[in-house]
């Protein structure tokens, strides 16, 4: 495994805590330019003097974030504005009365306390929009088949060096270990304090299930500093006469029982259905049979995930025959304070319609009680324990792919009883926007006793990108924004949360820079 580190080296900029400048200016370029820093949430100001070579249609505009495109330069000698933040395309008036060719012109962008973003050109405001929240990822000065002069650009505002320049440990990239694709992480550390690292090792491409794909392990005993040669450790092979690609096992949960040291790893396997996806129509189906359902399969280890058992069937003793699907929730289960294990998981009930919940042992895993859902038409979710003693179930929630309004959001539900029954939590749906992921969430005491929780998605309501993790210091009843941190602004998907030691977050997530990449945080980082 490689370690990268990326580092942003700012030849032709200065920046401070609360501003950054061009010093240098970038003459007649035809590539994109993107200053070396990000708005955190809060007031912020830019300002760029600017001219292009040519107005003749080529679209040469300013992102903003990855919502908003001002565009100097449209069809027909328009300017416009485009993005997921308007919608449809808007066009602002005719360039010739701002921008001649050649000749320098000012373009600005600013939000107030109150959110209104306002851009324009220059001292006249040509856009305006409210309640644009959080965290502007970057800003990309793009010619797009032109040459754009960029004589001066001043930010001022919350800001922070770019996401890119935090050490990097790639764990896959794509085509590496004769393997198309890893996906689906989940990460925990041993009693030893081995970190092991669980993923779908997707052979022939990145598709779903069905196909041929392993669970695959890779282990870390130096913190996620270096990792072991991948190696799968679910594998049903050619069972029942049938392919490797109709014998997929996908979706892997991780339970470190911290009581006895005993690893699970869980996983999905569907048999057949060649060209079905365990989560549509008869993909998997009521009944037990691994002719009928997707089967909920376990492999364990004593030894600190260095061999591992054959896999064992849970299915018969955890689903409802009426149901169509019954599966582990990706990432990680927990141990209780009080011993008891606790295992994410998800499914289909007697009508098709998605739902989440848990799985409890009090028994070391010998035997489990299957919960309640907490809601429906939710898919995967994570789980951690509240200050109280009570359970928190963070959900994927189907009615956020319609849903990009102020409502959009996790479901959050909490339950004092072990599942058998629930309440809607203070922060559903609306706290942690998502734009229909799974996610992460963990808890862990600190060294002055206070509970902390931990939560990683792609923050955006529309697309995979933006991984931030966030802290929560009351139970996940406010999650502010000061204690957030940007991991990757252009990408960010499926991601397991870690503990590494005391003081140290790790994070294994899919991202732009690699299928797989490990990243450690200074609890510090959060101002603790």
């Amino acid at each position: 495994m490689v370690v990268v580190l990326i580092l942003l080296i700012g030849e032709q900029t200065t920046c401070k805590a609360d501003s950054w400048e061009l010093t240098e200016p970038i003459r007649s370029t035809p590539e994109n330019y993107s200053p070396e820093t990000l708005i955190k949430a809060g007031p912020f100001s830019l300002e760029a003097t600017l001219s292009l070579k040519q107005l003749n249609g080529t679209a040469a505009s300013v992102w903003i974030g990855r919502d908003l495109n001002f565009g100097f330069d449209g069809r027909g000698g328009r300017l416009f504005v485009e993005g997921s933040l308007v919608g449809q395309t808007k066009m602002l008036g005719r360039v010739s009365d701002h921008i001649r060719a050649g000749v320098p012109f000012r373009f600005f962008a600013r939000r107030d306390e109150k959110n209104q973003l306002e851009a324009g050109l220059g001292d006249t405001v040509l856009f305006s929009e409210q309640n644009v929240k959080g965290v502007i990822s970057e800003f990309v000065f793009r010619p797009h088949r032109n040459r754009m002069s960029i004589l001066s650009i001043q930010i001022t505002g919350n800001l922070a060096p770019p996401p890119a320049s935090r050490p990097t440990v790639i764990i896959h990239r794509q085509g590496d270990d004769n393997c198309h694709t890893f996906r689906i992480p989940g990460i925990a550390r041993t009693n030893k304090g081995t970190l092991l690292g669980v993923y779908d090792l997707r052979y022939n491409s990145r598709r779903d299930l069905q196909g041929h794909m392993d669970i695959g392990l890779s282990r870390s005993t130096d913190g996620g500093k270096t990792w072991s040669t991948p190696r799968p450790i679910m594998d049903m092979g050619e069972f029942g006469d049938l392919g490797q690609d109709q014998n997929g096992c996908s979706d892997p949960n991780i339970l470190v029982d911290t009581v006895t040291g005993e690893i699970f790893v869980s996983a999905v396997w569907t048999h057949g259905k060649p060209g079905t996806h365990q989560w549509v129509g008869r993909g998997s189906e009521p009944g037990l049979g691994i002719n009928q359902s997707s089967q909920f399969m376990v492999v364990r280890s004593t030894d600190d995930g260095v061999t591992w058992s054959k896999p064992e069937n849970w299915t018969a003793q955890l689903k409802n025959p009426e149901w169509y699907l019954f599966a582990p929730a990706p990432g990680n289960g927990i141990t209780l304070s009080d011993g008891t294990l606790v295992m994410p998981t998800q499914g289909r009930d007697a009508t098709g319609l998605p739902f989440s919940n848990l799985i409890w042992s009090r028994d070391r895993g010998r035997s489990w009680t299957v919960s309640n859902p907490a809601r429906t038409d939710t898919t995967e979710c994570a789980v951690a324990e509240l200050s109280g003693g009570s359970l928190m179930l963070n959900m994927r929630d189907n009615r956020n792919r319609r849903d990009k309004s102020d409502t959009n959001g996790r479901a959050v539900s909490i339950t004092t009883d072990r599942g058998r029954t629930w309440k809607v939590h203070s922060s559903d749906h609306g706290a942690l926007p998502e734009p229909v992921c799974m996610a992460s969430l963990i808890s862990h005491v600190l060294p002055d006793g206070r509970l902390a929780l931990f939560f990683s998605n792609p923050d955006s309501k529309t697309s995979r990108r933006n991984m931030t993790v966030r802290m929560s210091l009351d139970d996940g009843n406010t999650w502010p924004v000061d204690k957030q941190i940007l991991l990757d602004h252009r990408g960010g998907a499926y991601s397991s949360l870690v503990m590494v030691d005391e003081v140290m977050l790790g994070i294994l997530y899919e991202s732009s820079r690699a299928d797989l990449v490990f990243q450690t945080i200074e609890l510090s980082e959060f101002g603790l």
